[in-house]
């Protein structure tokens, strides 16, 4: 599959997730989503760090979200964080963003996925790029995956 379905997908399932908040959104009080967004491996300037001068704004994943009505700095705030490529920093991560109130994470890898089950089982959480969710424990079936853990498999 390619990135860029991937990340429309990812896109989607958010949306759905967030689906909730728009009409909270647009009452008089906006509502300010907190997206925490963690990587395994090290953030791409161009692609994943969202408000950085040129930054983030090419990505189909960010392309879509804009399209959904979220935007950073007006209804969205984006908490994002990379393990640099030490999965075993991914447990820490979750629980900062975890610990800072965020309203979905968001993340790419089965060690990624892992990490934010154990961090969290009220925050949603998309995941793209997991290998087998239901082998690994992260989902019941891909057709009825229960708790708060969505994305692609």
């Amino acid at each position: 599959m390619s990135h860029i379905r991937v990340t429309l997908v990812v896109a989607f399932a958010l949306g759905v997730l967030l689906m909730p908040l728009v009409t909270e959104a647009v009452q008089p009080e906006q509502r300010i989503v907190r997206l925490g967004y963690v990587s395994p491996i090290s953030l791409s300037p161009r692609a994943t760090v969202p408000g950085a001068a040129g930054a983030g704004r090419q990505d189909p994943f960010w392309i879509r979200l804009g399209e959904l009505g979220w935007m950073e700095g007006r209804n969205l705030v984006v908490e994002a964080r990379s393990a640099e490529g030490h999965y075993d920093r991914l447990p820490a991560l979750m629980t900062e963003l975890v610990d800072r109130k965020v309203d979905v994470l968001v993340t790419f890898s089965t060690p990624a996925g892992i990490a934010a089950k154990n961090a969290t089982s009220t925050v949603p959480i998309v995941d793209a790029a997991m290998f087998d969710p239901v082998r690994d424990g992260l989902v019941a079936s891909l057709a009825h995956p229960g708790g708060n853990l969505t994305g692609m498999s």
